[in-house]
């Protein structure tokens, strides 16, 4: 009978166990080579850490106070290949410095999950146009 109470005990801890798992596929990014020559390969390394950050921090509630250095460093690398890009890649490139503004502008409680996925949208977009 003892066995019986351990027997449940474990399936509820399988069942726990198997509600946290993560169904996400992993992240599939581009190499930095694949990225057209130019702009869009010296804005290959800001685009890809920002698409491993957005995935990384999917569903958080907030962001943790290191995330947004590393939002300010990768914004800076992009302002840098903004001024040298064509209209194309170059508004594309603003979408996502606008999208790292709100979310610099919005920090602990303030955080709405939402504008990592407006981010996420626009580095995605970017990053297609850079790679197609």
């Amino acid at each position: 009978m003892r066995a019986l109470p351990f027997v449940a005990a474990l399936a509820v801890a399988a069942a726990a166990l198997a509600a946290c798992s993560d169904d996400r596929p992993p992240l599939k990014q581009p190499a930095a080579e694949k990225f057209k020559e130019g702009p869009c390969r010296e804005a290959a390394d800001p685009i890809l850490a920002l698409g491993r950050f957005t995935y990384d921090r999917e569903g958080a509630k907030r962001l943790k106070d290191a995330d947004y250095p590393f939002l300010v460093a990768n914004g800076e690398k992009l302002i840098v290949v903004k001024e040298k890009a064509q209209p194309e890649v170059g508004d594309r490139i603003g979408n996502v410095l606008t999208n790292i503004g709100y979310l610099r502008i919005r920090p602990g409680k303030l955080y709405d999950p939402a504008l990592l996925k407006g981010l996420e949208s626009a580095r995605a977009d970017l990053q297609n146009a850079c790679v197609g």
